[in-house]
């Protein structure tokens, strides 16, 4: 069986993050998230290994399940909540949800 899942790295105090979380649940899509608000150094590193400076960093993964074991068969970066939006066929954002994202 082959399926899409979705990595998220997140911090608790972004807006942003709850928002990408909600949307994969609002389409019952299957993710994990890593929250890394008590863990700067490594965000920092995540950060500059993905190429993105704001969170979420999603990625979208690809899994084959082979005897009750997943195997990452693809992983492509999505980036972060717009980026995620619009893979998700969401093409235009309400005024309210502005454009910042957390920098931190």
């Amino acid at each position: 069986m082959i399926e899409k899942h979705y990595m998220l790295i997140t911090k608790g105090s972004c807006g942003y993050c709850k928002k990408a979380i909600e949307l994969l649940k609002e389409n019952n899509l299957s993710f994990a998230h890593t929250d890394m608000t008590n863990a700067e150094k490594l965000l920092d590193l995540t950060k500059k290994q993905s190429n993105w400076t704001t969170v979420p960093i999603i990625w979208e993964q690809v899994l084959q399940w082979e005897n009750d074991q997943p195997k990452v068969v693809e992983n492509s970066f999505v980036g972060g909540y717009t980026e995620l939006s619009e893979t998700l066929g969401y093409t235009e954002l309400s005024e309210s949800e502005g454009e910042t994202e957390e920098n931190d």
